[in-house]
């Protein structure tokens, strides 16, 4: 089963028939504030989204393209449910239907809103990359900012125990990206943001100060919490 719409194409299955109109209006109400946000009035391609009922298939199609696209062998996490694929000819988002994501590492208690939350996170991606016309962008900010603008960890405590090292190598899970972006949306302009979103550079340069003054920020954060408590 197919939908057609202005910015995008979605796929399904009767596997997501209790959940698709949900999915597409929260959808819908998202795409306008992310591109709202990365000043986008158009989008260079319409986006092809995908719901999978077969992790199987999901992995063997991501990895193809993988290859196809940008020559590169990829090992599937087995926490991973949705990706996004996007360059300056096409724009691909995949991911999970509910059934299968419970199936995945560390999903077996999740919501149907989880779904839902891929899928914007997952567009939160394909609008940075037009933002910044396809360059590269250190892992963190990209999760850090997709993690925030689908308000995915929201119920959770924030965390920011890594090193520097662990988070530029990707060694931190997605409630520290998470962190750094509400510690960023707190405290920097919108402008600011933006800047190093569009600058991978002055992005690794800040890295460093980004993460000290965040985790002093939490700290802050808390000990002001526990003392509004008592």
């Amino acid at each position: 089963m197919k939908k057609e719409f202005a910015n995008f194409t979605i796929e399904y299955t009767s596997d997501d028939l209790t959940y698709i109109d949900d999915l597409i209006q929260q959808f819908l109400t998202a795409q306008n504030k992310i591109m709202n946000f990365f000043h986008l009035n158009a989008l260079d391609k319409k986006v092809q989204i995908k719901i999978w009922n077969d992790m199987e298939e999901y992995e063997k199609y991501i990895k193809s393209e993988m290859k196809r696209i940008f020559g590169i062998s990829t090992e599937i996490a087995g926490w991973e449910v949705g990706r996004a694929i996007t360059t300056k000819e096409e724009s691909q988002i995949h991911f999970l239907s509910y059934k299968e994501r419970l199936k995945r590492k560390g999903h077996s208690e999740d919501t149907l809103d989880s779904v839902i939350k891929v899928s914007i996170h997952e567009f939160v991606h394909t609008c940075h990359q037009q933002y910044n016309q396809y360059q590269s962008t250190l892992t963190w900010f990209n999760e850090a900012l997709a993690t925030v603008l689908a308000d995915q960890y929201s119920d959770q405590k924030m965390v920011l125990d890594c090193t520097l090292e662990e988070l530029l190598n990707g060694k931190v899970n997605y409630v520290r990206y998470y962190t750094l972006g509400m510690y960023m949306f707190a405290t920097y302009k919108k402008d600011d943001i933006l800047k190093l979103a569009n600058n991978n550079e002055l992005l690794k340069h800040m890295t460093p100060t980004i993460l000290e003054e965040a985790k002093e920020w939490l700290t802050k954060k808390y000990d002001r919490s526990d003392v509004k408590r008592k």
